[in-house]
């Protein structure tokens, strides 16, 4: 009986990483690019690890944007604006680096995924609305500060994200 369980758990497994093209995590919780398919056949067990590396969920309100730096999510919620609408907001953590390089990976990975900031953020100002056609405005904001209750000791810094919520 635990043989049949076993067997079918891991057809299960397999089907479910049939479809390829979904992103992966790298290390740190960054988002990594898919992977190319393997040609050639490998056996299950193989399988399901490659499964396991291929299963993720991305917080991020649009799969084209990657962050290339190791972050953490520390808090994901959705709340009511002062106009009464419903907001999805998203606070990060970077673990390495220092403001102002982590603002500019965050320019060059929403530039790569096709948004525009609406309006250029004042010097020294790391924050910025994002537009994208279809999409809805992204506010990002990047600060030094990890706040008065970071995830982990190395936390550098925290990224606040937030945008409507249909």
């Amino acid at each position: 009986m635990k043989k049949r369980l076993l067997i079918a758990g891991s057809l299960l497994a397999l089907v479910g990483c049939s479809g390829g093209g979904a992103p992966a995590p790298s290390q740190g919780g960054t988002v990594a690019s898919p992977q190319p398919q393997a040609t050639t056949p490998v056996s299950s067990s193989a399988s399901a690890a490659s499964c396991a590396q291929k299963a993720f969920y991305s917080p991020l309100p649009d799969a084209a944007i990657h962050f290339d730096f190791p972050f953490r999510v520390a808090r994901d919620r959705v709340y009511a604006s002062d106009g009464g609408k419903l907001r999805r907001g998203l606070s990060l953590e970077y673990t390495q680096g220092e403001a102002g390089a982590i603002w500019d990976a965050i320019m060059g990975s929403m530039q790569a995924a096709g948004y525009v900031p609406v309006a250029a953020p004042a010097s020294g100002e790391y924050k910025a609305t994002f537009a994208k056609s279809g999409r809805p405005g992204i506010y990002i904001a990047v600060t030094p500060d990890p706040g008065s209750n970071p995830t982990g000791a190395d936390v550098k810094g925290s990224i606040w994200m937030s945008w409507s919520s249909k």
